[in-house]
């Protein structure tokens, strides 16, 4: 009768509960440990990651190759007072 309901519903909810949480993993491994990724189509969040970009953080790919051109990892910027006068 209508327990016959539960275990499908306990499977939807499992299965609904972990998707949120397995993406957020899949891209902390893509994205230098950022669970989120932005969105490149409004042009105020364009030039917010391009600034992001220019006051970063190296990459461990720059550090590595000691590349000086590359920019840095947007997602782990550094305050004001990394900013050259």
């Amino acid at each position: 009768m209508w327990w016959t309901i539960l275990p499908p519903m306990g499977i939807m909810a499992v299965v609904y509960g972990l998707a949120e949480p397995g993406i957020r993993a899949i891209n902390r491994l893509s994205k230098d440990n950022n669970p989120y990724s932005r969105n490149f189509n409004n042009p105020l969040m364009l030039r917010g990651f391009k600034r992001d970009l220019s006051y970063s953080k190296p990459t461990f790919w720059t550090k590595l190759t000691g590349n000086p051109s590359s920019n840095g990892n947007p997602y782990f910027s550094q305050g004001l007072e990394a900013v050259k006068d």
